[in-house]
């Protein structure tokens, strides 16, 4: 024990450390105003990555921007733990060339103002979710999600209007 703390409360409190001095140096592409990343979010390509203000990202988020496709997440949105957004997938439309060899598609990602994605949202390439939208815990959006729908399922399913 170290001055009172626990050595897994020590490693959050250096992990938290760093995270508040690391982040900065990422450079996103924009970081907004009262916004917060828990520091066991995964980014990837950061610089292709912008987050507008009052933005709320949980632990164990993966923002997974790619090298050509970047990834927004307008002003009031949320994301619950394990909420994973990618801007990119492996191709599958070749059946001679083995998945893994095949060429990565890439496509911009848009959340809207105010969605909320809540526990273990999957977000796949391409996908522009509306604002206010509502994507319930454990979904999985590979479908573009309109303006204040609710959406649930994998594949996610509009299940009513916040309208």
């Amino acid at each position: 024990m170290v001055a009172g703390y626990g050595i897994r409360a020590l490693a959050q409190l250096v992990r938290d450390q760093v995270f508040d001095y690391t982040v900065p140096a990422l450079k996103l592409a924009h970081f907004g105003k009262r916004s917060y990343i828990h520091s066991r979010c995964s980014l990837r390509s950061p610089e292709n990555i912008s987050i507008g203000d009052s933005v709320s990202v949980g632990p164990d988020t993966c923002l997974w921007a790619s090298p050509n496709a970047k990834l927004v997440l307008n002003d009031d949105v949320a994301l619950a733990p394990g909420v994973r957004i990618f801007t990119s997938s492996r191709g599958l439309k070749d059946l001679d060339i083995p998945i893994m060899e095949q060429p990565w598609t890439e496509a911009d990602v848009i959340i809207g103002k105010g969605a909320a994605l809540f526990t273990n949202v999957i977000v796949l390439c391409g996908v522009t979710i509306g604002e206010g939208a509502v994507i319930g815990a454990g979904s999985i959006v590979a479908t573009d999600v309109p303006a204040f729908a609710v959406m649930v399922s994998g594949p996610a399913r509009i299940i009513r209007s916040r309208k």
